[in-house]
């Protein structure tokens, strides 16, 4: 680090509220090509309050805008997977990094892996077995830190530069709150959650959501990760909770609603309802726009579809009914948002399905791809990995993993 930098690093710890010195520093961390240091300083912003730099962290990948060559490799080995805009994780029989442009491999870390996730510059992964997670960079895998566990752990969940290592146990589980800014690797907290509380279960926008089991139905209660103190809970279903926003909703007499919630106190910005048989299956969210997967249910059984499968859009600001697009489906299509399209995962009959890309702010069809090899049934719901200026679809097989890219790269 040049002086300088290290002049303007001075300049925004001197006031960590004075935004135009940790704008400044960002600035000239991005111009030096330091990525790992622009990253931790818009973290360091957004959880002040920095609407430029919430915006910058949650922006997603450019979508394609037509289907490309496929690129296909398989794996030996059950494997799920992460991506990010840059890089596929396959996480399993061992760790698998892969190029998003052309799943061409970056590094490789031997031993049965339990779970791992992309954050920002790093991949933090947890060895099968072990009472540990070790962070890495996800450019090259070289080690950055190790974490010890106090148990083993069951998941990894993050929200700017926090990481929430989980571990279940009884009759508590413990939630360690793991440093990914100034200090790397660094424990900050361990929070123990007893009965009738259960462990971390998402994190987004500097909170994580704990379960509370009572008598009628469970209850999502949010907590922030720096203070653990509570800021709302809701019995509604968390459809989508990342630092990129807070979509909820609820099925009630064979109606259904979804709310965008603010995620600091838990208020309804707005709510949307829908009449029987439409029926919300799922949401994820774009920049300015909740995208919907909806169907036709029967009253009685919900699993039950009756009619038309589709995808409608609502405005974030309002709730206000964007377009709509329906197909005749035998099973619940999947959604990928990226910055300019969505990708819908078709299912058809013989269980072969289509990617459907649609353009964000016309609901027209950009691009449809076909996929004539048979898919197994689970990764019909599976929703496909959004990677820049493509998809990556994962297909379990016996004994293997098939990995399929389309896109433009």
């Amino acid at each position: 680090m040049d002086d300088r930098l290290r002049a303007l690093e001075r300049a925004a710890r001197a006031d960590p509220a004075d935004l135009v010195a940790g704008r400044a520093l960002v600035q000239a961390l991005d111009q030096a090509g330091d990525e790992v240091g622009a990253w931790r300083e818009r973290c360091r912003l957004a959880r002040g309050g920095d609407e430029d730099a919430w915006r910058a962290l949650t922006a997603l990948p450019a979508g394609a805008r037509a289907p490309g060559e496929a690129i296909e490799r398989v794996f030996e080995g059950a494997y799920s997977a992460e991506a990010d805009a840059r890089t596929v994780l396959l996480v399993g029989p061992t760790l698998e990094a892969l190029d998003a442009a052309t799943l061409a491999p970056r590094w490789s870390i031997s031993g049965a892996q339990a779970h791992a996730l992309l954050v920002g510059p790093y991949v933090a992964h947890a060895p099968a077995e072990a009472s540990e997670v070790v962070l890495r960079l996800a450019r090259t895998g070289e080690g950055v830190a190790r974490v010890a566990a106090p148990g083993p752990v069951t998941a990894l969940h993050a929200t700017f530069d926090r990481l929430i290592v989980t571990c279940e146990g009884f009759p508590e589980s413990r939630s360690v709150i793991v440093d990914l800014g100034e200090a790397p690797g660094a424990t900050l907290a361990v929070r123990v959650d007893r009965p009738p509380y259960q462990s971390t279960v998402a994190a987004g926008r500097g909170l994580r959501v704990v379960t509370k089991h009572e008598s009628v139905a469970a209850v999502f209660e949010a907590r922030g990760v720096d203070d653990d103190v509570v800021r709302w809970s809701t019995r509604d279903t968390i459809y989508s909770l990342s630092d990129l926003g807070l979509v909820v909703g609820r099925a009630r007499q064979g109606s259904s609603a979804v709310s965008e919630l603010e995620p600091g106190a838990g208020a309804p910005r707005w709510t949307s309802s829908f009449r029987p048989p439409w029926m919300v299956d799922g949401a994820a969210l774009a920049s300015d726009l909740v995208i919907l997967s909806m169907g036709e249910h029967a009253d009685t059984v919900p699993e039950l579809i009756t009619g038309d499968m589709g995808v409608l859009t609502l405005d974030r600001r309002t709730g206000a009914l964007g377009w709509e697009r329906r197909w005749r489906l035998d099973w619940p299509l999947s959604l990928a948002p990226s910055r300019d399209v969505v990708y819908c995962q078709l299912p058809g009959p013989d269980d072969r399905w289509r990617v459907e890309c649609l353009d964000l702010v016309s609901g027209s069809t950009a691009w449809s791809a076909p996929v004539r090899e048979p898919a197994p049934i689970p990764s019909r719901g599976r929703r496909p990995l959004t990677v820049e200026r493509g998809i990556v679809q994962v297909r379990p097989e016996p004994g293997l993993t098939r990995l399929l890219r389309l896109g433009a790269p």
